[in-house]
């Protein structure tokens, strides 16, 4: 299967074509795996098990929010009395 993809940026380009060379691959086979491993795709086609924590990732707005709430809720009293 052939694919023509457009208006690469010049970032992408540029660390693709870098990849490329320090791994000795073409461009061609450094585009496909790294498509592969952006899908989740083992070179035999199967699922590639994920060996990090990267699908818990926030950003540092995310992380202040929670803290926030949890700084909000330590300090919340709660009375016993209406939760018997």
């Amino acid at each position: 299967m052939q694919y023509t993809i457009r208006n690469i940026p010049k970032e992408v380009n540029s660390a693709l074509r870098r990849k490329a060379k320090a791994e000795g691959k073409s461009l061609n086979q450094a585009a496909l795996d790294v498509l592969r491993k952006g899908l989740g795709i083992s070179q035999a086609g199967g699922s590639t098990p994920r060996r990090d924590f990267s699908f818990f990732s926030m950003s540092e707005e995310d992380a202040r929010v929670i803290e926030q709430t949890h700084a909000f809720w330590d300090r919340v009293e709660i009375d016993e009395e209406k939760w018997r």
